[in-house]
């Protein structure tokens, strides 16, 4: 009868030596358990990967599939974070553009506001190195309490064309034309007075509107406006209004159409209407006709032709001019 053989661990077998492998096999199971980090090593050694390193540099034969999801959504979010980049790169340079074209407005406002200063400094001073005896011409004075002191204007038609002040040592415009009527004055007062800014104003006007038959209210009403308008642009000026001169048809080389039709008694009806004007306006009345008539006409050692001021007409106009910028000199 054949002979049964009989597990490990039966009880008959105990005693029994077992084989050398099963014997280490035994062993290890049981270390494992005891020790399982020393089982998990074991096996950590077990399924290292060996890598082939010619197959590596084969990259045509290496499977990369695993990697495609990754590396797309690595690329897309770098892409992404580049555009963000880029954009807040763009915009910090537009904004930098933007700050310099700023600042070089600024600069170049500045620089204009300071060549406007030096230059109206510069005008201001040269208006103050006015000489004696210059024709000076302050063009637009905006600033009505600004004096020049000692400036005289003479404003008129051919009576103050034909006075010569070179004599004078003042300062002084002489402003005139030998057609001027009054309305010719009072239609451009800036351009022949205002602008010239004067301390003192001398006015002869008037003759020509009598030439032309001109109503002598009408003559009134016009010088009153050139007065009140003076005054209220040049408040500080002191004004003179000549009387009209005397004629003398007497004179044997009078021959004047003009003045034909005209008589001494109506020139001494204006005057005495004139007077009274710049009494009620406050202004200083010259009485030249009495000054160059005798027997209410001119006198004949101060004219040649009876209408015209000779050398000797002209200096008497000129003493009675004289003893008047004495007293304020």
């Amino acid at each position: 009868m054949a002979k049964k053989n009989r597990p490990y661990r039966d009880s008959t077998n105990r005693n029994r030596t077992l084989p050398k492998q099963a014997t280490k096999r035994f062993n290890r199971i049981s270390d494992s358990r005891q020790n399982p980090s020393k089982e998990k090593k074991e096996t950590d050694v077990t399924t290292k990967i060996r890598i082939d390193k010619i197959r590596l540099n084969d990259s045509e034969s290496l499977d990369t599939s695993f990697l495609e999801g990754r590396f797309k959504k690595k690329v897309r979010n770098n892409r992404t974070e580049k555009e963000k980049i880029l954009k807040e790169k763009k915009d910090y340079s537009h904004a930098v553009e933007i700050a310099k074209k700023i600042f070089y407005l600024l600069g170049i406002l500045c620089l204009v506001l300071l060549v406007i200063l030096v230059l109206a400094n510069s005008h201001f001073f040269e208006k103050k190195k006015v000489t004696k005896k210059d024709s000076i011409e302050l063009k637009d004075i905006s600033n009505n309490d600004r004096i020049v002191d000692k400036n005289y204007v003479f404003v008129g038609d051919q009576y103050i064309d034909q006075l010569d002040f070179s004599s004078l040592d003042y300062h002084y415009v002489k402003v005139c034309d030998s057609k001027w009527k009054t309305q010719d004055i009072v239609d451009h007062l800036k351009k022949n007075i205002y602008d010239y800014n004067p301390s003192y104003l001398f006015l002869e006007i008037g003759m020509n509107d009598l030439i032309d038959e001109e109503e002598k209210s009408v003559v009134l009403d016009h010088i009153t406006e050139i007065i009140e308008k003076v005054q209220e642009n040049r408040p500080y000026a002191k004004i003179y209004i000549e009387s009209l001169y005397p004629i003398n048809k007497d004179i044997e080389d009078f021959d004047s159409k003009d003045f034909k039709k005209i008589e001494n008694k109506d020139i001494m009806e204006f005057n005495k209407k004139l007077k009274s004007l710049c009494k009620s306006l406050n202004v200083q009345y010259l009485d030249l006709f009495q000054e160059l008539s005798i027997d209410n006409q001119l006198n004949e050692k101060y004219t040649e032709d009876g209408i015209t001021l000779d050398s000797e007409g002209n200096k008497k106009v000129l003493k009675v001019i004289q003893n008047i910028l004495d007293d304020h000199s």
